[in-house]
């Protein structure tokens, strides 16, 4: 467990501030999207309900008064459903608006602290504005999962009967109809409740200074050796990587040659730190990335 004071360090610069940022913005986004999805809805049920009465009134004109109490009924119905849908999205409407001016106070203050708080407030309020966000994200999610995004359309279906001939045993006009399909608006991924990160940034190109400290001592037998990539483990000791020899080569502390570590099958291009002492190494033409530890062999 790190100390108060070393968490404190340089905390505004942290990945977590930054990670909040970029949810605090993604958490807008996305209500914004929500609050836009929603009103096209509105739209699209309206025009919808309009369609339907328009598809109904043109069957209406081939029926006798018989069916004036069937239509009064089905009119009933689709207003009562359109009623339902409207309602049920405004309702949603409003719950969106709510959250999302309770995310942009949350906004308004996460800038406020980034101007004014020193480190302990700062570390102090972002508990409060990451509990903000994971309860608006878990929001999301359940808008999501629960359906409350699906697009529900207005239909109506004609009864074929009527549309064949008019029947006095006839009970139906028709009905309305709710369909559902996936919501096609795309919202953010976000991240699950991730623990926050501390850990200092690493410094930029600009506040790494060149120092010459070690040089390689290359054996005279190895007059063929082409570096392609070099790296230095936790332990101090430098891995070659050799082109034209297709080999991954240790050399010591003190820059001497210690051991051939692995021969490859095709030309190394690069190779990086893993952890520990293990370095993956890319085999451009091959396609393929190797894990090998720096002490045996591959991974």
């Amino acid at each position: 467990m790190k100390p108060l004071s070393d968490i404190l360090k340089q905390f505004k610069s942290s990945a977590s501030v930054q990670l909040l940022e970029l949810d605090l913005k993604d958490i807008q986004e996305d209500f914004k999207n929500i609050k836009r999805y929603l009103k096209q809805r509105l739209s699209v049920c309206d025009i919808e309900k309009t369609k339907a009465m328009e598809e109904i009134l043109s069957m209406r004109k081939s029926i006798d008064d018989y069916l004036n109490r069937l239509e009064k009924e089905l009119y009933t119905d689709l207003e009562s459903k359109h009623l339902d849908m409207k309602t049920k999205m405004k309702n949603l409407r409003h719950q969106i608006k709510q959250h999302a001016i309770h995310i942009d106070q949350r906004q308004e203050e996460f800038f406020k602290m980034k101007q004014y708080a020193n480190e302990l407030q700062m570390y102090v309020g972002l508990r409060e504005i990451e509990k903000s966000v994971s309860e608006a994200r878990q929001y999301i999610d359940g808008l999501q999962t629960r359906g409350y995004l699906n697009e529900e359309n207005i239909e109506v279906d004609i009864s074929s009967t009527i549309k064949s001939i008019v029947q006095e045993d006839i009970q139906l006009f028709g009905k309305i109809c709710i369909s559902s399909r996936p919501y096609t608006l795309q919202l953010k991924a976000g991240r699950r409740d991730q623990a926050q990160y501390l850990a200092s940034n690493y410094p930029g190109m600009e506040q790494i200074k060149p120092l010459f400290i070690r040089t390689l001592k290359i054996p005279e037998n190895m007059i063929s050796l082409q570096i392609c990539a070099c790296v230095i483990l936790p332990d101090g000791k430098f891995g070659i990587l050799d082109f034209t020899g297709k080999r991954l080569l240790l050399f010591s502390n003190e820059g001497i040659f210690m051991r051939e570590v692995m021969k490859f099958e095709r030309n190394p291009w690069n190779l990086c730190f893993v952890k520990d002492n293990t370095v993956a190494v890319a085999l451009g033409l091959a396609g393929r990335t190797l894990l090998v530890d720096g002490r045996y062999r591959r991974k």
